[in-house]
């Protein structure tokens, strides 16, 4: 199985709704979407599933792209076979470059400021998959091109792991369970090539918040939305 990039482009039209409206896009290919050609992206890994994709693009440069997925190497013990791969193109998607990494574990993660600096999160260990879960970050001077050796440790994450860039900063949201099985949302802030810092913490109030992508506004406030599971 081989993991699929759906390149669309949407243009959405219609009149303004005031905040106490629920807006409703409807689309008409002719007149609101264009859909892009399909592009299969070859991995090393020839007949093994790719899963929970992630896509980053270039703020400064369209045709760099970045991807990170789980390849799952066991499919008959997909939980605890997955490993890291990250495939990088500079024409816009039409052709891919597959960097293996040696990690093994879930839920990949990219976010790539306008210089190009890029950071990839990643939850597990290295060598083989152990059944732990520390919060891993990766970084590339060059979009993810090349990777450096340092890699960032964090303490435990959980599914939820999402990250953000905007000019040099970058935002990273998790889950922490609590011993009475509620769960908060935790925030974590890199500035420049510095290491990520825990800045924020959401409190479930005993109930498991889950879903916290950041957004990041222009006046450098941050976004973070939770649900109760």
């Amino acid at each position: 199985m081989e993991l699929f990039v759906f390149i669309i482009l949407m243009l959405f039209h219609g009149e303004s709704q005031s905040q106490s409206q629920v807006a409703n896009a409807n689309l008409d290919p002719n007149e609101n979407a264009i859909v892009g050609k399909t592009v299969t992206i070859q991995s090393k890994f020839t007949g093994l599933p790719l899963v929970e994709p992630h896509i980053s693009a270039h703020p400064a440069n369209n045709d760099h792209l970045l991807v990170a997925a789980m390849v799952v190497t066991d499919v008959n013990n997909p939980y605890e076979s997955c490993r890291l791969s990250s495939f990088i193109s500079k024409d816009g998607g039409t052709t891919w470059t597959e960097t293996a990494h040696n990690w093994w574990g879930y839920d990949p993660w990219t976010a790539m400021s306008s210089n190009g600096h890029t950071v990839m999160a990643w939850i597990g260990t290295k060598g083989s998959f152990q059944d732990q879960y520390p919060i891993q970050f990766f970084t590339s001077d060059d979009g993810g091109i090349t990777w450096n050796d340092n890699v960032q440790t964090l303490g435990g994450g959980h599914d939820g792991t999402k990250l953000a860039a905007l000019n040099e900063e970058f935002y990273f949201t998790t889950v922490r369970f609590r011993n009475d099985m509620g769960a908060d949302v935790i925030l974590y802030r890199r500035a420049g090539k510095a290491k990520f810092e825990e800045v924020a913490r959401i409190d479930g109030k005993g109930e498991r918040l889950n879903f916290c992508e950041p957004a990041m506004l222009s006046d450098g406030t941050v976004i973070v939305p939770a649900s109760h599971f």
